[in-house]
């Protein structure tokens, strides 16, 4: 015999109103439920912003340059290398700022060959730092090899430099607007132009290869190689043996790179005024010791 079924024998009319009540007491859980995680979530987020206050309140007092090192308490920081806050502030004249970013640079460079990578920052801090706008130390031309890497050479994190890559380190005129807006509107007060050992673009100049056709569909990369002859034609005069004159021919990129900055007549103005340095470096891509030049 089939068993009944809940509400048989009910009327019609009251299992109707039971359904009711247990949908209204059902919309009123769900309902319930729902405030509580609006709740819950608005608590979360009003301590995350609370965090992000203070952070950011710490960063208009101390160069962004500072580690969470620097804000933790003594028996909560992390016995471990940190990299030297970044000794450049707001306040002090453009000859001034920029010796100091060069030092910073030169040293942050030394201990990366010494120690290797010491530079540590909480994630927490960098959003803080993101959220109040970048200043960065210096701006850093540097070629797109892969073995040349400017914040890692130079132990640096983010907001510490303004970098701008292209294959065989080449300024051109992206690189220079992008260094112009480094100067006139970041305060940018050092711009380093940054070659390395062994560059296949350099190799290529040197060897007279510019001149030979490349394969079809790679105009592009013949037009930048072309950039970089003459500074091979001053290598070659020099009758240097063939690794000197690749490094030669490097240096001579390098300082055709900041002529070309100069030309820049709000670059040549700010290093005409002292508020801004131009620099040239090679790295060593076996050591990642910077020679500068």
């Amino acid at each position: 015999m089939a068993r009944p079924l809940p509400g048989d024998g009910a009327p019609p009319r009251e299992i109707r109103q039971s359904a009711v009540r247990q949908d209204v007491e059902l919309d009123g859980l769900e309902e319930e439920l729902k405030m509580d995680l609006i709740r819950m979530n608005t608590r979360v987020v009003e301590k995350l912003n609370e965090k992000v206050r203070k952070q950011i309140a710490e960063v208009e007092q101390r160069w962004p340059g500072q580690t969470i090192e620097d804000v933790r308490p003594a028996e909560e920081k992390v016995q471990e290398p940190q990299a030297q806050p970044v000794p450049v502030e707001p306040e002090m004249s453009g000859k001034t700022r920029s010796d100091a970013a060069l030092n910073w640079l030169q040293q942050s460079n030394e201990r990366f060959v010494r120690d290797g990578r010491a530079a540590r920052r909480d994630g927490d801090l960098l959003r803080a730092l993101a959220a109040h706008g970048q200043r960065p130390v210096a701006a850093v031309i540097a070629c797109s090899d892969s073995r040349c890497c400017p914040e890692i050479v130079f132990d640096a994190s983010l907001g510490d430099l303004f970098v701008v890559r292209c294959y065989g380190a080449l300024v051109n005129d992206d690189a220079i607007g992008s260094v112009e807006y480094a100067v006139c509107h970041l305060g940018v007060s050092l711009v380093v132009v940054m070659s390395h050992t062994l560059s296949g673009a350099m190799a290529v100049a040197v060897q007279g290869e510019v001149a030979v056709p490349l394969p079809q569909g790679e105009e592009k990369l013949a037009g930048l190689l072309s950039n970089f002859a003459p500074a091979a034609i001053r290598a070659r005069k020099l009758g240097l043996a063939p690794e000197l004159e690749l490094e030669v021919a490097s240096e001579e990129a390098v300082k055709d790179g900041i002529t070309r900055l100069y030309g820049s007549p709000s670059i040549r103005e700010a290093c005409e005024m002292g508020e801004a340095k131009l620099v040239g470096a090679i790295q060593d891509v076996v050591s990642g010791a910077v020679r500068w030049i």
